[in-house]
C-alpha cells in the first residue's frame, strides 16, 4: 500500500514538472538562476517569476503634419515578457480625431501581433479605447498597433499635441503585467501656401545685465525661480543671505527687481479628510494652494478614492493645484513603475504646483544614502520626462541624513518639519509642511503648508505639468 502511494505521489510531482516546464516560453534562456549546480524546475519558476516582474516599455511615436492632414502614430513594446491580450487607452487633446488605421496603406507585415484590434473612439473627450479581440501569444518587441489622427483644419502652427496612455494594460495568462509607457506628439506645421510669419526684434546687447537684489527672509525663493527661468530642470532654488545683490547676465535690459517675504498658505489633503468645502476653503480661509494625494503604491487600483473629487473641486473655484504620490517603493524599478501609474492617474489634468514624490515609508529610508537617492532619482526623472515638475517631500531628518546633496539640489524640495519655528533641513526648498491645523471647509485637522516660490509662474513658463 505504501509503495502505491509512493508511486501515485511521485507521478503527480512528475506531472506537475511537466506543466511548469511547458509554461516557461520556448525562447527563454534557463540558466542556474539559484546556484544549485543545477538547472531544474527550480530555475524555470524563478525565470517566470522574473519576467512578471520586469516592466515592459510600451510607447507611441511622434509625428508632424498640416492642418487638416492625417499622420499615423505606432504604439510598440520593448522588454516584451510576452502578452495574450491588451486593452489600450490613449488619451489625446479633443482637437485631434482618430480614425480607424487603413492596413491597406500600411505594412501589415511590419505589426508582430494585430490581435484583430477593435478601436472605440470616445466623441469629444478626447479618449479611445483599443482592446484585442483575439487571444494571440507574443513575445516579440516591436510594433503592436497604428494609430491615426486627423489634425484639426484650424490647428495653429507649431502647437504641439501630446497623446499618452492611461489606464493600459497588457496581460499574460490573465496576470496584468507591470508596465512603462512613453507618450508621443503630433506637431502641427506651416502649410506650403502659409509660410511662417517672420518678426524683427530688437535686443539689448549681450552684455547687458539684470541684478536681482533680495530683502528679508533667505528663503526667498521667488527670487532664484527668475533666475533660473533658462534652465529645465526643476531643481530647487538657491537661498541668499539677508541682504544680496545677485547680478547675471542675460540679453535683456538691464533691470533691479527688489524682492520681498512673502508666506503663501497652503494645506495638503487625501481621502482622509473626506468630504470636503472647496467654497469655505475658498471664501473663508487664507488658502492659497491646495496639494492632494493622486495616490499610493504601483497598481491604478491604489488611486486616492477622493483625488478627482479634489481636484475638481480646487480648480471649481479658482485654487490652485498640485499633487503628491505616496512611495512604498524600495528599489528604483518600482519607483518607475509608480511614476507611470502616477502619471496615468494625473492624466490630461493641469497642474499649477509640483507633483511630489512621498518618500517616507522606514523600510525604504533605511537603505542608505545610496539606494534612496538611486530611489527618488528614478521617480522624478520619470515624471521629468512626461513632462511634470517634480518635487521630493520627506522629512527634515531624512533629507539630511539619507538623501544625497546632489539629489536635494537637482529636484525641487517639500519639506516637513512640526512644531519648529523653521525646519531644521538647511538646504534648499519651496514648500515647508509645519504643522496640523484647522481650515474652514475641513473636517477635523489637515497638514499646513507654507510655499515660497511662484509656482504656478515658474511651472506655466517651462510648460510643465500640461502647460
Amino acid at each position: 500500500m505504501h509503495y502505491f502511494v509512493k508511486k501515485m505521489i511521485t507521478a503527480w510531482v512528475a506531472a506537475l514538472l511537466c506543466i511548469v516546464m511547458l509554461a516557461v516560453p520556448a525562447s527563454a534562456i534557463i540558466t542556474d538562476i539559484n546556484e544549485d549546480g543545477i538547472v531544474d524546475v527550480f530555475d524555470r519558476l524563478i525565470t517566470i517569476r522574473n519576467q512578471l516582474s520586469t516592466p515592459l516599455n510600451l510607447s507611441i511615436s511622434s509625428a508632424e503634419g498640416c492642418p487638416g492632414e492625417e499622420v499615423v502614430l505606432c504604439v510598440s513594446i520593448d522588454q516584451n515578457p510576452g502578452f495574450d491580450s491588451a486593452r489600450i487607452v490613449l488619451n489625446y487633446d479633443k482637437g485631434l480625431q482618430v480614425l480607424q488605421p487603413d492596413y491597406d496603406d500600411i505594412d501589415e507585415e511590419m505589426l508582430m501581433v494585430r490581435q484583430n484590434m477593435f478601436f472605440s473612439p470616445f466623441r469629444d473627450t478626447g479618449k479611445t479605447v483599443v482592446l484585442s479581440q483575439t487571444k494571440e501569444y507574443t513575445e516579440e518587441n516591436g510594433e503592436i498597433l497604428y494609430v491615426r489622427f486627423r489634425i484639426p483644419q484650424d490647428a495653429v502652427p507649431d502647437t504641439v499635441y501630446t497623446i499618452h496612455f492611461e489606464d493600459t494594460q497588457l496581460y499574460q495568462n490573465k496576470n496584468v503585467l507591470p508596465m512603462l509607457t512613453a507618450r508621443g506628439s503630433i506637431t502641427v506645421l506651416h502649410s506650403e501656401d502659409e509660410p511662417p510669419i517672420t518678426t524683427t526684434t530688437t535686443t539689448a546687447p549681450a552684455t547687458a545685465v539684470t541684478t536681482v537684489t533680495t530683502t528679508g527672509d533667505p528663503l526667498l525663493t521667488d527670487t532664484a525661480a527668475t533666475v533660473s527661468e533658462t534652465t529645465l530642470t526643476t531643481s530647487a532654488p538657491a537661498q541668499f543671505p539677508e541682504t544680496t545683490t545677485v547680478t547675471v547676465t542675460t540679453e535683456l535690459t538691464s533691470e533691479t527687481t527688489t524682492v520681498t517675504k512673502s508666506s503663501i498658505r497652503g494645506i495638503d489633503i487625501s481621502a482622509w479628510q473626506g468630504d470636503v468645502d472647496f467654497n469655505a476653503i475658498k471664501n473663508e480661509s487664507d488658502t492659497q494652494f491646495i496639494i492632494v494625494r493622486a495616490g499610493f503604491g504601483k497598481y491604478l487600483k491604489q488611486e486616492d478614492k477622493y483625488f478627482k473629487t479634489y481636484y475638481n473641486g480646487a480648480k471649481s473655484v479658482g485654487i490652485p493645484v498640485g499633487a503628491y504620490w505616496y512611495s512604498y517603493a524600495t528599489t528604483p524599478e518600482d519607483a518607475r513603475i509608480e511614476a507611470n501609474v502616477c502619471a496615468q492617474v494625473l492624466g490630461d489634468r493641469k497642474f499649477e504646483y509640483p507633483i511630489a514624490f512621498d518618500i517616507e515609508e522606514p523600510r525604504a529610508l533605511d537603505q542608505g544614502m545610496e539606494k534612496v537617492s538611486a530611489i527618488i532619482e528614478a521617480f522624478c526623472s520619470e515624471m521629468e520626462k512626461k513632462g511634470y515638475f517634480a518635487q521630493i517631500y520627506c522629512s527634515s531628518f531624512y533629507l539630511k541624513n539619507t538623501i544625497s546633496e546632489s539629489t536635494r539640489n537637482r529636484y525641487d524640495v517639500w519639506v516637513a518639519n512640526y512644531n519648529v519655528s523653521k525646519p531644521s533641513y538647511t538646504g534648499n526648498y519651496g514648500i515647508w509642511q509645519y504643522g496640523y491645523g484647522t481650515c474652514a471647509g475641513v473636517k477635523g485637522d489637515c497638514d499646513m503648508d507654507i510655499g515660497y516660490r511662484d509656482y504656478p509662474t515658474l511651472i506655466q513658463q517651462r510648460h510643465c505639468n500640461g502647460y
